[in-house]
């Protein structure tokens, strides 16, 4: 009669994580590249017309520059996880460990690691290896990814 009182607890089931592809990575970067880095130069290049004064753009578009990695910082340490990039792509960038949204402080280091590899203009080998890196990494992260120990999965 016990027996037959007794209950098994419901076993939880996981989904098996499923890393972005390299392709679906790339796809969200131009989409948000061409977002963010189309309206950063095309303020910079209003405002030097406005006040024909090409320091005065170039003064704006340095300010942008290092304004820009916020727009992925703040999106990615959101509710979503996903810039707008990323969500028309299915993607999102989630904790390492956990795979909950990262903090404001990861996304802040996982954008200023890749403003860092832009800006690095003596050579461009870092940043591409960054890009290329999840092609043979096993869970697809990029160097970015590392440091602020988060990763990109479809959604």
């Amino acid at each position: 009669m016990a027996s037959e009182l007794a209950f098994e607890a419901p076993v939880a089931v996981m989904s098996p994580v499923v890393y972005a592809s390299w392709g679906q990575r790339f796809g969200a970067r131009l989409l948000d590249g061409t977002l963010v880095w189309g309206s950063v130069f095309g303020a910079a290049t209003a405002v030097a017309l406005a006040v024909d004064d090409a320091a005065s753009g170039i003064a704006l578009f340095a300010l942008l520059a290092l304004l820009a990695p916020l727009y992925y910082a703040f999106f990615h340490a959101g509710v979503r996880g996903q810039t707008l990039g990323n969500r028309a792509i299915g993607i999102a960038v989630r904790n390492a460990k956990t795979l909950d949204r990262i903090s404001l402080g990861r996304a802040l280091a996982r954008a200023y690691v890749v403003a860092f590899l832009w800006w690095m203009v003596w050579t461009t080998i870092p940043l591409i290896l960054d890009y290329l890196w999840p092609l043979w990494d096993a869970k697809h992260q990029a160097w970015h990814d590392k440091v602020a120990a988060s990763v990109v999965v479809r959604v």
